[in-house]
């Protein structure tokens, strides 16, 4: 190993200086294209490759942080006991017709925790009144189907609703 060595640099020194200045460029220029090529271009594309997927697990740990303080939230609010059938028809008789909702053919049938619905409405106050009753009176559907009508903007709704937890 010693004589490789010596060999190495009894060939450096008979080259002339002008020689090992350029031989000395060279290897630094090697050197730095090796490093480019070799560790920063390949830590770039690791880089360009993980940025979308830093910012999509950054966007579901909001998104998780919001369902959990929600979750802490609604675990802080009393338990709702569900209510009878027929108060559930009162309920919904009620919103309905305050907020114009024709109930004509309409079928409602009161069951023992829930109230069975089934009719056609206009999807757009139907929504509406499904949304105030969950906001207003905590009525949720525990079954719900919504298919369009022959007349544009009108839906056959069939629903189960249920107040708090309702008999599943």
């Amino acid at each position: 190993m010693h004589s490789k060595i010596e060999g190495l640099r009894v060939v450096w020194l008979q080259r002339s200086l002008r020689e090992r200045y350029l031989l000395l460029v060279m290897a630094a220029l090697l050197t730095g294209l090796g490093v480019y090529h070799g560790v920063w271009l390949p830590l770039n594309l690791t880089l360009a490759h993980q940025r979308p997927l830093v910012a999509q697990l950054s966007a579901d740990l909001r998104q998780i942080t919001v369902m959990r303080d929600e979750m802490q939230r609604l675990g802080k609010l009393p338990v709702v006991q569900p209510i009878s059938g027929e108060a559930l028809s009162r309920i919904f008789s009620e919103l309905a017709l305050q907020q114009g909702f024709s109930l004509e053919g309409w079928n409602i049938q009161a069951g023992k925790q829930h109230l069975l619905v089934s009719g056609q409405a206009e999807f757009a106050r139907w929504l509406n009144l499904a949304a105030e009753l969950e906001y207003r009176h905590q009525v949720t559907p525990l079954q719900l189907a919504v298919h369009a009508d022959n007349e544009p903007g009108l839906v056959r709704i069939d629903a189960i609703l249920v107040h708090g937890q309702g008999d599943k």
